[in-house]
């Protein structure tokens, strides 16, 4: 069965597939009177299939579906009857006889032309010329001949931007696999060349063919209305990693976290001690692994080590799996002082950030990075208002005060950052509260600001306020394609003098999620049949707490 996706919400191909395919872009909107009509063809000829209009109406920043209708005989449509509005126009092929379309001439729902209803002075069809779709097919089974259980095919394809450079990125064109037959038939392909994605629950993924990486894998050119066959992919069981972790009296310690790291110290998966101080680390790829054991400790150093009992990653002994075994026996014996984890220096804030300008609305402010040893080599700049409401937008070391100032004192946290060291942070002090802004003609008296006394912040512990904070971190939203997750529980400071910052980096079964390193996920289509996972890392002063939240298997 297809699961090419129709809908703007999860309408998710990238734009440079669509320029890459139609070489267009989109204009500006079309005006008509009181319908949207049109005619529909296959280069500038009669339809063999099936095809339907839908129009979608805006509403505010989403769109909803408003109308359809089918193509009659001729290619000829009309949509009477819609409420003036603004609208975007998508040609769907229920058998997928010809590529999904948006108007004018792109695959991006996001970059289509905008249709005005109402009052127009112009009366301009919207036509389309729709491409052949083409197919690729093929079987999935596995190495040990069982049925693959909720298996799914995935079409990568290469996407370039300045940022990143070349890469491959998921597209929206997928399909399940039958689960008798081990059949799939990835339907309503645009032409082009494109990477295949094979996937099922408790095996390892791969990419055509036999790769682990999409990078590795073999190209495949779809051609318009071609069938590309595929050989029959055959998928190996996971692997796991599980042992015992204990104290130094032999006793079981719960609640410690176990990672499994590739070769570049990132996080593969990770699992959690249970009461007995066991653990296993399931679905792990056929791979040579560095574990890392690592338990946080209230009121003294947090304890951890490599295995085989050694302090750091380069003496550690790599765990191989095998596909479809258990690498039991890791275990860890986590002793105070023997190998603690290794603590980087901060760096030194010899002056604190400095705010200059005028604490007046329309005004902007200027911040300085302060100075610090050894010189870093990144800084971030966090406005506040009244020391505990973070400015999202503000990002930079100016900020330009609004409204939603006035009455308020802006502080700004500068964060530095640099090989060697910690993350570390420092406080400006809080302007005046701010003034509104100058009506003419200025007559002004002069403003007699009060000193500011600023009672002394409470001691709080900052390990324990950080270990309450990330308890109390969870994730919103269900795993399932088109929806969005987000973080909950992000406390932006425990005391008045102290904010809290964080980093976040998403995981879609083994593999971070890339650029997913915000509060907020956007679940692809890609996605489905994956394990998702976030890793929150809580940071205040010269402490830091790092929790990993499982989110559940995308559907």
């Amino acid at each position: 069965m297809s699961s090419s996706l129709r809908r703007p919400a999860v309408a998710l191909i990238t734009t440079s597939l669509a320029a890459t395919v139609l070489g267009v872009a989109p204009a500006h909107a079309v005006i008509v009177d009181d319908a949207i009509s049109g005619h529909v063809t296959h280069d500038d000829g009669p339809l063999t299939s099936a095809v339907r209009v839908v129009a979608w109406l805006q509403d505010g920043e989403d769109w909803t579906y408003a109308e359809d209708v089918a193509v009659d005989e001729d290619g000829a449509y009309s949509l009477v009857g819609l409420a003036p509005g603004s609208y975007r126009v998508v040609f769907e092929s229920p058998t997928d006889d010809y590529v999904y379309e948006a108007y004018d001439n792109v695959l991006d729902f996001d970059q289509a032309r905008t249709v005005v209803v109402g009052d127009g002075v112009a009366d301009d069809a919207v036509d389309a010329d729709l491409a052949l779709a083409g197919h690729v097919v093929g079987s999935v089974g596995t190495a040990s001949g069982a049925a693959a259980v909720d298996a799914w095919v995935s079409l990568w394809h290469e996407v370039t931007s300045a940022e990143d450079g070349t890469t491959w990125e998921p597209t929206q064109y997928g399909s399940d696999v039958d689960a008798e037959t081990g059949a799939y038939d990835v339907d309503g392909v645009p032409a082009g060349t494109y990477r295949v994605e094979f996937y099922a629950d408790g095996y390892q993924r791969e990419f055509y063919e036999d790769s682990a990486t999409v990078e590795g894998g073999t190209d495949v050119a779809v051609t318009e209305g071609g069938t590309e066959e595929l050989p029959a992919a055959e998928l190996e069981e996971y692997s796991s990693i599980s042992g015992r972790v204990t104290d130094a009296g032999d006793l079981p310690v719960a609640g410690a976290e176990v990672y499994a790291l590739d070769d570049e110290q990132n996080v593969v998966d990770w699992a959690t001690t249970g009461d007995d101080g066991t653990y296993v680390i399931n679905g792990l790829a056929d791979d040579a692994y560095v574990v890392e054991f690592y338990d946080y400790q209230d009121d003294t150093a947090d304890l951890g080590e490599y295995y085989d009992n050694v302090g750091t990653f380069e003496e550690a002994t790599p765990v191989t799996t095998v596909s479809g075994e258990d690498s039991g026996s890791v275990d860890a014996k986590l002793v105070e002082g023997e190998h603690d984890p290794v603590q980087l220096p901060y760096f030194d804030n010899t002056a604190a950030p400095v705010i200059s300008g005028a604490a007046q609305v329309g005004s902007t402010l200027t911040a300085t990075a302060g100075s610090w040893t050894p010189a870093p080599s990144g800084v971030e700049y966090y406005w506040f208002r009244n020391e505990d409401e973070w400015i999202e937008s503000a990002n930079g070391p100016t900020y330009q005060l609004t409204a939603a100032d006035l009455g308020k004192r802006i502080t700004v946290l500068v964060a530095v950052t640099g090989d060697g060291h910690e993350p570390t942070y420092a406080i400006s002090e809080p302007t005046a509260p701010v003034a509104a802004a100058p009506a003419p003609p200025v007559v002004t008296p002069p403003v007699v600001t009060p000193p500011v006394v600023t009672p002394p912040a409470p001691v709080v512990s900052a390990p324990a306020a950080l270990a309450a904070i990330v308890e109390g971190i969870d994730v919103a939203g269900k795993p399932k394609v088109g929806a969005t997750l987000k973080l909950t529980g992000l406390d932006k400071l425990f005391r008045a003098s102290t904010p809290v910052s964080y980093t976040f980096q998403w995981y879609a079964g083994s593999a971070k999620i890339k650029k997913a390193t915000k509060s907020k996920l956007k679940v692809l289509s890609s996605m489905k049949g994956k394990k998702l996972s976030v890793k929150v890392t809580a940071s205040a002063g010269s402490t830091k707490k790092t929790v990993k939240i499982k989110v559940g298997t995308v559907r």
